[in-house]
């Protein structure tokens, strides 16, 4: 069955609107679930769900946004990266056999860009294999650890340009989510905690 029809069936059996659209919880966010309990309670879904559906529209065009703000940067990243390699696998070992036929002592800056070039080049893949392995174990380590989550999404606040939009639009999700659950009738506390739910950044969460 579509979850439209599970949670149809749900409430035609008698379960609340809001343990219906909770079953789902991998679908609607912890914000859409506290704005539809308190809607419930106070006897007013038909505004509810219109809230709902303006936030839940302003979240998608909030997601585009942050994907477009994030695109170039992450551009230029994979730009300088591929020009690193192609530097240190194809440049760097062409100008060494040129340098190679000069009898004098290379400097020690050169020295260190020729030991990081033949190092690349016959490493590469323990290069790529340690990014994917560190990637990897972050993103495990951020699930089972409160500890790690907190380090790791520090990190990411921390990096050069998208860290500072990323920290922006993740305030600026969490400030909506606050208005709405104030509008829907929850008090400040419940709306300040309601809303920390959105964050999805354990560092910010904690301050």
């Amino acid at each position: 069955l579509s979850r439209r029809c599970q949670i149809e069936r749900d409430i035609n059996h008698g379960l609340g609107i809001t343990a219906a659209f909770a079953k789902h919880e991998n679908v609607f966010p912890s914000v859409f679930i506290a704005i539809l309990s308190s809607g419930e309670k106070g006897g007013k879904l038909a505004p509810t769900f219109d809230r709902l559906a303006l936030y839940t529209e302003s979240r998608a065009r909030m997601n585009e946004r942050l994907k477009r703000a994030l695109r170039y940067p992450l551009f230029l990243l994979a730009v300088a990266f591929g020009a690193f390699a192609f530097m240190m696998i194809y440049v760097v070992p062409q100008i060494m056999t040129f340098l190679n036929s000069i009898d004098s002592e290379l400097p020690m800056i050169t020295r260190v860009v020729v030991a990081v070039s033949d190092f690349v080049s016959q490493f590469w893949w323990v290069i790529l294999l340690a990014g994917i392995t560190i990637t990897a174990y972050a993103v495990i380590a951020r699930r089972m650890s409160e500890d790690a989550a907190r380090l790791i999404d520090r990190l990411v606040l921390r990096v050069s340009v998208t860290g500072s939009v990323w920290k922006k639009l993740i305030l600026a999700r969490f400030a909506q989510s606050l208005a709405l659950l104030f509008q829907s009738g929850m008090d400040i506390p419940e709306s300040l905690q309601g809303a920390k739910a959105t964050l999805g950044n354990r560092c910010l969460a904690t301050r």
